[in-house]
């Protein structure tokens, strides 16, 4: 990928993860915690898929 595909994909991502933060806050909701950010991050970077995101996130809750 070029640097203007980077460019591009990286500005995909944030539009992603501003899109999710948006739909959360009406209901009251925001992920604030940094590794289930990151996770939402891989998710909306299309380099893990939601539902293996959802299983390491749970995984994540229920150690804590």
């Amino acid at each position: 990928m070029n640097e203007v595909g980077k460019c591009e994909a990286a500005d995909e991502v944030e539009r992603r993860m501003e899109f999710v933060d948006a739909a959360l806050e009406p209901a009251g909701y925001e992920v604030t915690d940094p590794a289930l950010r990151k996770l939402s991050h891989r998710v909306a970077a299309d380099t893990m898929g939601a539902d293996d995101a959802i299983a390491a996130g749970m995984t994540y809750v229920e150690a804590q």
